[in-house]
């Protein structure tokens, strides 16, 4: 009996050192078993708040999209032309390591030979990608004139545009395009005399073939997904049509609305009953989103 007892509390007494070992052994069990599906666990305590995760903001190019997009034809403006269009966009591009979206510019530039004509250019001055204007500009001489070509999200360059008709015809092609699930990347051209649109460059990208298959496990678990893009609305809601995401969008400028008090109740239902946040970029901070802390939630 003294035996016994005595045995019990030691098996008792080690149980809080053992603990952490036995975590970390269950840890790297669950970490090699999702590593035969393909997914590698570089930190074992994610698995642990991972269980406990209410809601889920998924990005979507990437993510949930194969983040292999394509060039789909083009839309010119005025007297402008095709080959034109893609001169001036392949000005803008960025130097070095590029982003998708750039790198498919590019590919569609040198597949239809108008590296030859961009190469009589000269790009004297040349502005990066800029993540809250979401354009890159250059600057070159063309035909005795300094012409400032700027590309990037097409919203941004409608604002920019010298006449109000360009500007709307420039938005409903966008949302056309958007429809049909195309994102545009819009070209404009600005001389000394104003602001003129050089045309559209539709873009595609497919979701992945397994984004509707997870999004489903992931709602019979009980997660709420939510996803970001910094894609227009019209696109957004196309991507969660597909995705089976929901069709409820708020745009960053209907967020930027929203008074940022963490425990008004209006915040609380606009963040919890929306599918999809479009227009967002990285440097958007909004504190409405710690309001799901106060029910004890996990984002």
């Amino acid at each position: 009996i003294d035996v016994a007892r005595f045995a019990l509390v030691l098996a008792i007494a080690s149980i809080p050192v053992a603990l952490p070992a036995v975590l970390s052994v269950t840890m790297a069990i669950g970490a090699n078993l999702l590593a035969r599906r393909h997914t590698i666990v570089s930190n074992f305590q994610v698995i642990e708040e991972l269980a406990g995760v209410s809601y889920l903001c998924v990005d979507k190019t990437g993510t949930l999209t194969k983040n292999e997009i394509a060039v789909s034809g083009a839309n010119v403006y005025g007297q402008h032309t095709e080959e034109e269009l893609f001169v001036f966009a392949y000005l803008a591009l960025e130097d070095g390591e590029r982003s998708s979206i750039e790198r498919a510019v590019h590919k569609h530039v040198l597949d239809n030979g108008f590296q030859e004509a961009a190469n009589k250019f000269t790009v004297k001055e040349f502005y990066s990608f800029d993540p809250v204007k979401k354009t890159t500009e250059a600057v070159f001489d063309h035909a005795g004139e300094e012409v400032r070509v700027i590309m990037g999200a097409p919203q941004v360059i409608a604002q920019s545009l010298s006449a109000e008709t360009d500007s709307a015809q420039l938005m409903a092609d966008t949302e056309a395009l958007a429809v049909d699930g195309f994102r545009s990347l819009a070209v404009a051209i600005k001389w000394p005399r104003g602001n003129y649109p050089v045309g559209l460059i539709p873009l595609m990208d497919p979701p992945r073939d397994d984004s509707r298959e997870v999004i489903k496990e992931l709602k019979k678990r009980g997660v709420v997904v939510k996803m970001l893009t910094g894609d227009n609305t019209a696109i957004a809601r196309y991507i969660g049509k597909l995705l089976n995401i929901g069709q409820v969008v708020v745009s960053r400028s209907e967020l930027e609305k929203v008074d940022e008090t963490p425990d008004d109740k209006d915040n609380k239902n606009l963040i919890q009953t929306t599918d999809i946040f479009a227009e967002v970029v990285p440097a958007d901070k909004f504190n409405i989103v710690s309001s799901f802390q106060s029910d004890g939630q996990i984002v």
